[in-house]
């Protein structure tokens, strides 16, 4: 019975002693095509295609990713008597570092976009009747805008914003997502189930900011489960989290209600 490495090269397309050849036949065997084992090994798919024509030969460390991803016996280095000078490989890996913090940054500016675009929604219920461009964007007079957007303006917005992002960039992208997530969704519920006119007198004829208050830390609890547990996204688990996450706000808003003053007769 002929042994696993005799059995590289019945899938054809290179010389059995040449590393490219091999790495051909390995990647067909495995079903693999130039573009996904390109992204197993974070690299081009031209570096892929130019190491199995034989124009460049793998660095050292792409020849152990190489092994792992074949599994064992994947000797890809070819006969010392027939073994090419090695050349420079044109498509050097992209470093770790690199890679992560472009993805931290552009996870960053998704969030501040979302942050950019509730903060003009807001102000789409005020016209533009009687305001410039400028002073339609800056304007922060009370009474002109929605209770709870407006008690955002004066500081909760651009706080939850500047945590999001900073979450993003240091790399808790699942915590940045729920915090984002925990500010809008509060919003919504205070904004729209906040009303207590019987607490007018008591000074409490709103009290949208105590449940936007208490669903954004909400928010800052499930997004550190979120980011601890690394749950795919879309998957079954991460839908639980996200139920369990509406539940809790859910529950919030009722308790917070529930405390509010009762109407009394005149």
């Amino acid at each position: 019975m002929q042994g696993r490495g005799l059995c590289w090269y019945n899938g054809g397309g290179g010389d059995p002693d040449d590393t490219g050849g091999k790495i051909r036949s390995l990647r067909r065997e495995k079903g693999l095509s130039q573009e996904k084992l390109a992204e197993q090994l974070d690299v081009s798919r031209q570096a892929v295609a130019k190491w199995e024509s034989g124009q460049s030969f793998p660095s050292t460390e792409n020849l152990l990713k190489l092994a792992e991803i074949f599994g064992p016996g994947a000797d890809l280095l070819p006969r010392e008597e027939q073994a090419p000078n090695p050349l420079p490989d044109p498509s050097p890996e992209k470093p770790p570092v690199q890679k992560g913090f472009r993805t931290n940054l552009l996870a960053a500016g998704i969030i501040v976009e979302v942050y950019l675009l509730f903060y003009l929604a807001g102000r789409l219920g005020i016209g533009f009747s009687g305001y410039s461009v400028l002073g339609w964007l800056t304007e922060k007079s009370s009474g002109v805008f929605p209770y709870l957007y407006g008690w955002l303006l004066r500081g909760g917005l651009l706080l939850s914003a500047i945590l999001s992002a900073a979450a993003a960039l240091l790399g808790k992208r699942r915590l940045a997502g729920s915090i984002t997530a925990g500010f809008l969704l509060g919003y919504l519920l205070g904004e729209f189930c906040g009303q207590t006119p019987a607490g007018a007198p008591y000074g409490q004829s709103h009290l949208g900011w105590a449940i936007w208050g208490g669903v954004f830390l909400l928010s800052w609890g499930m997004g550190a489960l979120l980011e601890r547990k690394k749950y795919p996204f879309f998957s079954r688990a991460f839908w639980i989290w996200a139920g369990g996450f509406l539940a809790g706000a859910v529950i919030l808003l009722l308790l917070i209600r529930l405390g509010a003053p009762v109407p009394t007769g005149s």
